[in-house]
């Protein structure tokens, strides 16, 4: 488990280029939250962890079904499947919902999976150039991160989520940072 955790944190380093240590901002319910900095920007980035009932077969599944990420994901309205490569790689535009007084976003997003046995890998890729921006949708500059899967003994599976989103457009970091907590957590 430690060597999975090391591994983890060097590959999450490599992501942002960014060598600020990970801080504990939440620990819930069996979700863990840290939060860092990012080197060129003052919205945080942020790595959940949880171990929860399930399979790695299972998360694909949920995670390569654009039609089901508005059930899971907090203040997803739509999201639309733009292509596929195979069951390894997708790309889809998502649409978000963001609270008055400040206008709604969309990204575009590449999912590359790599399974090697029992843990699973996603590379999240910006992929904003391969959908036109949308009319009443500020498109959100720069995204990326990773999913890791590890499966665990008696039906469970360890997922750590690390990701780095700049909304774009005129919201304050303050309150970017305070969705960087809620939102993976949620």
């Amino acid at each position: 488990m430690l060597g999975f955790a090391l591994i983890m944190m060097m590959f999450t380093f490599s992501l942002t280029g960014n060598s600020h240590p990970w801080e504990e901002t939440l620990s819930k319910d069996g979700v863990v939250v840290y939060t860092r900095e990012v080197d060129y920007s003052p919205i945080r980035e942020f790595l959940a962890e949880a171990t929860m009932k399930g399979t790695i077969e299972g998360f694909r599944e949920v995670l390569s079904d654009p039609d089901m990420q508005p059930e899971w994901l907090p203040n997803c309205m739509e999201t639309r499947l733009v292509a596929s490569s195979g069951p390894d790689e997708i790309v889809y535009h998502m649409m978000l919902k963001v609270p008055f007084p400040f206008e709604n976003r969309d990204l575009v997003q590449r999912l590359v999976m790599h399974q090697t046995g029992g843990e699973l890998e996603v590379k999240i890729i910006n992929a904003k150039d391969e959908v036109p921006e949308q009319k009443n949708f500020v498109r959100m500059p720069e995204i990326g991160g990773s999913w890791r899967v590890k499966e665990m003994p008696g039906g469970n599976i360890r997922v750590q989520f690390q990701y780095f989103a700049d909304p774009g457009g005129k919201i304050p970091a303050w309150l970017i940072n305070s969705f960087v907590v809620k939102s993976p957590y949620k």
